[in-house]
């Protein structure tokens, strides 16, 4: 069975100084019992951890109050310790139990006297009875040894040995304890170069994260409508959520609270480098989402517009002015045929400004055939109306008003078809011929006055 663990006590030779700094580490906070029973603890400190205890937590009242001056002596330097002592671990006895009271150092204790009337003793040493030396009977009839000389040189001795061991000790001592301070020293000014790196990269991931959030919530608003899935939206729109992390500035001195600052520093790079890494991630996607259905509205725009001039193709056979237009849009058409599996937006873009480019040429080549054959239809009209108006036209009998005459005879009727005339020459292509046609004599052998050719 093992003893049983005794409970945890801090070093008596603490100063107030590392008794401050201990009270700014939050590791030391579920021990601010230990830190007031420490003898060189000062009153504000005591009341300081009577109101955080009152209050329930630190961040009431985040800072102690500053120690008092402190000169401790020679001894007081040598045992002092070198670094801020860790807390206890969660095994040991760590039970707010107070110290047991340093004890005083213990006096030497006073002569005691000789004898019943209270004479004191003399300073002499008494030195043990040489062997075979034969002692001698004091005043009292007490036996008393009598000293030898050689046995004070070698007391002598023994205290001079003593002293140099002493004294060597010491220097050993303070030898060890410079080189503790220098080492100290040394690790102190790592951990406060690490820590400033530490805070340096926790700023930097910080704004990363932000950048990137920046340049998130601009993609977030302007995809609406714009992607292919709308998941990929939620996603990043939950990644956009702000993360909580401290960068704390590193303190002057105290190592393990410097240390403690740099922990907090990395876990803060930590998580903002993984926020930023999931949100890089869920921009992708939604890129991604955005590119595909861009692929797919130009695939079916393409496939619309195919449709469209196969029609015009076909309904354009032998309706155009020029058949090269025809041609140039059948081109075109074997050419997007060719990008059915196709996964180059540019490319299904291009084809399609082709293929209505393509298409334009043709509906103008067709609207100029139209234009000049209405052209050449009105012009074949009106020369085909020029030359009917140009052309003889059959002459019939104008009849005259009966002349009252007596005895006139009665002219037989003419016939429906009466016979031609004389053709006429033909007009030539610079200038037509008059014509001109002889009435039929009327019935009292005189010329009419009107011309019907006229």
């Amino acid at each position: 069975m093992s003893a049983p663990r005794r409970p945890y006590r801090l070093n008596p030779h603490i100063r107030p100084g590392m008794l401050h700094d201990m009270c700014q580490d939050p590791d030391w906070w579920p021990y601010l019992d230990l830190i007031a029973m420490h003898p060189n603890a000062w009153p504000d400190l005591r009341a300081w951890i009577s109101r955080v205890h009152t209050a329930g937590s630190v961040e009431s009242e985040p800072v102690p109050p500053e120690p008092p001056a402190d000169h401790p002596g020679l001894a007081g330097r040598l045992l002092a310790p070198r670094s801020t002592p860790r807390p206890p671990e969660p095994d040991d006895e760590t039970a707010t139990t107070p110290p047991p009271p340093i004890e005083d150092v213990p006096q030497a204790p006073a002569a005691a006297p000789d004898d019943a009337d209270g004479t004191a003793g003399g300073r002499a040493t008494v030195h043990d009875p040489v062997p075979n030396e034969p002692a001698q009977d004091g005043p009292d009839g007490a036996d008393t040894a009598e000293p030898v000389r050689h046995q004070h040189h070698a007391m002598i001795l023994a205290m001079a040995v003593a002293c140099t061991i002493v004294l060597t000790g010491l220097a050993g001592t303070i030898a060890w304890r410079a080189y503790a301070g220098h080492r100290a020293a040394r690790d102190l000014e790592e951990a406060s170069a690490l820590c400033a790196q530490a805070r340096a990269d926790a700023v930097r991931a910080v704004d990363e994260w932000n950048t990137v959030a920046a340049q998130a919530r601009t993609l977030h608003d302007t995809s609406k409508g714009k992607v292919q899935d709308d998941e990929t939206r939620a996603a990043l729109e939950k990644e956009l959520e702000p993360v909580h992390g401290a960068t704390p500035a590193c303190p002057a001195g105290g190592i393990d609270i410097i240390r403690s600052t740099a922990r907090t520093n990395t876990r803060t790079t930590h998580t903002a480098t993984e926020h930023t890494d999931a949100l890089r991630q869920a921009i992708n996607a939604v890129n991604a989402s955005q590119t595909a259905k861009t692929l797919t509205d130009a695939r079916a725009a393409l496939d619309k517009r195919v449709t469209e001039a196969r029609k015009l193709y076909d309904s354009s056979k032998g309706k155009v002015a020029d058949g090269k237009t025809r041609d140039a849009l059948k081109q075109q058409l074997d050419a997007a045929a060719k990008l059915k599996d196709a996964k180059d937006v540019k490319e299904l873009k291009d084809t399609k400004a082709a293929l209505d480019k393509a298409m334009d040429a043709v509906n103008q080549s067709v609207n100029a055939k139209e234009t000049a054959d209405r052209k050449a239809a009105e012009e074949q009209a009106q020369r085909e109306a020029e030359m009917q108006a140009a052309a003889p036209q059959p002459q019939q009998a104008v009849p005259q008003p009966a002349m009252p005459s007596p005895a006139v005879p009665v002219q037989p009727v003419a016939p429906s078809n009466p016979a031609p005339a004389q053709p006429a020459p033909q007009p030539s292509v610079q200038e037509p011929a008059p014509s001109w046609s002889v009435p039929a004599p009327t019935g009292d052998g005189a010329l009419s006055d009107r011309d019907p050719g006229l």
